[in-house]
C-alpha cells in the first residue's frame, strides 16, 4: 500500500484515565487522491491495569468505520499507533482485525517513524463503507 494514505491518531493518556472519548478521526484536509476518503466513525474502549511488578498494561479495541469512494481507489489505510511514550517503547502488538461481524481483515505491521504502524487491507480495491475492529496491546504506557 502506498504510504500517501494514512491516519494517524494520537493517544492522549491523560484524555483515557479521565474517561474522555477518544477524538474523531478525519482524513487530511485535501479531498483528491488517496485521501479522498471519510473516517464516518471511531470509537475506542480502553482497559489499562498494572502487573505485580508494576507495569501498565493498556488493551484497546478500537472500531473505525471508513468510507471510501465508489471507484477504485483505495485499498485501505494506515492505523498509526503511537509506539513510544517520553522515549519508553511500548511494546505495541496487534491480537487481531476484524470487521464488524467478526470476520477477519488482512492487515500486515511496520514501524513507521515513532509509530507503530497497522496497515488495514491487502491488494484489493475497497469501495463505500468499511469497518474495521482492531484489537491491540502495549506496556509501560503510565508510570
Amino acid at each position: 500500500m502506498p504510504r500517501i494514505a494514512r491516519v494517524a491518531v494520537v493517544l492522549a493518556l491523560a484524555g483515557v484515565l479521565a474517561g474522555v472519548a477518544a477524538p474523531a478521526l478525519a482524513a487530511s484536509g485535501s479531498r483528491s487522491g488517496l485521501d479522498d476518503y471519510l473516517i464516518r466513525s471511531f470509537d475506542a474502549q480502553y482497559n489499562l491495569t498494572r502487573d505485580d511488578a508494576g507495569h501498565a498494561h493498556l488493551d484497546v479495541v478500537e472500531t473505525i468505520v471508513a468510507v471510501f469512494p465508489d471507484f477504485d481507489q483505495n485499498k485501505g489505510f494506515y492505523r498509526d499507533i503511537p509506539e513510544y511514550r517520553h522515549g519508553v517503547e511500548l511494546n505495541t502488538e496487534v491480537q487481531s482485525v476484524t470487521d464488524e461481524n467478526g470476520d477477519a481483515v488482512p492487515y500486515s505491521t511496520e514501524y513507521y517513524k515513532d509509530f507503530y504502524s497497522v496497515a488495514l487491507g491487502d491488494d484489493n480495491y475497497v469501495r463505500g463503507a468499511h469497518t474495521y475492529v482492531i484489537t491491540y496491546s502495549q506496556e509501560d504506557v503510565v508510570e
